[in-house]
């Protein structure tokens, strides 16, 4: 199915001046500056004050009518609003609710706030890049982001899926730390076999002979 956008119309509705730190919505002036080519186009973006009686009695009336909802604040920042999981699932109940934290719900970094470059790190794939006798470097790409993004939408599928089997909704809890790790791959399955941590190798590779990047012109 082509799922491509037919239009590159980027549109912004203001409801109540959003608090203190936020983004103000006229910085997004044309669809042409880099930055907007990551947000989803073709939809709708709602600025929405949570401490404003009449935006939160808006944005819940919306999430009453929805199928799921997504949602990266801190854990617990919502609850004071009525915006998390137990909340909602009273006024909704055939509401999926998809969580995004660094490091899940509860356990001892619950707290804590989660950046790409930090969870690189904490999950180790930082140390497995770059060249073997040079620095740890982070990887040229938010994926601690994307592949959170990635089990995600696989988990909200399989909540739907449930859902129309068994009619039972769900709270999808996921963490960038568990996603960078998951897909650790080789690398992790070797430690947790031997014992031994893996070493960064560069463009080298640890069974194939492929070593250093190739000039095809030359290959």
């Amino acid at each position: 199915a082509d799922l491509t956008p037919k239009s590159s119309k980027w549109k912004a509705r203001k409801l109540t001046a959003p608090a203190r730190g936020a983004l103000p919505l006229s910085t997004v002036k044309t669809i042409n500056q880099p930055p907007i080519f990551i947000v989803p186009i073709e939809k709708d973006s709602i600025a929405i004050n949570f401490r404003d009686a009449a935006d939160l009695k808006k944005l819940k009336n919306i999430i009453s009518n929805s199928d799921n909802l997504v949602e990266n604040f801190k854990v617990g920042g919502l609850d004071k609003f009525g915006l998390d999981y137990e909340g909602l699932k009273v006024e909704n109940p055939k509401l999926i609710y998809y969580s995004v934290t660094g490091f899940r719900q509860d356990g001892p970094c619950a707290s804590r706030a989660g950046y790409d470059c930090l969870i690189q790190g904490m999950s180790g794939i930082i140390s497995l890049t770059g060249e073997p006798d040079g620095a740890p470097q982070k990887m040229g790409i938010a994926f601690a982001n994307i592949f959170a993004d990635l089990y995600g939408v696989i988990g909200v599928q399989a909540t739907l899926a449930e859902r129309n089997t068994s009619g039972r909704r769900q709270q999808i809890d996921i963490s960038l730390l568990d996603c960078m790790t998951g897909v650790l791959a080789n690398q992790a399955m070797s430690f947790l076999a031997s014992g031994n941590t893996p070493q960064r190798l560069g463009n080298a590779h640890f069974i194939l002979k492929i070593k250093n990047v190739i000039d095809p012109r030359h290959a």
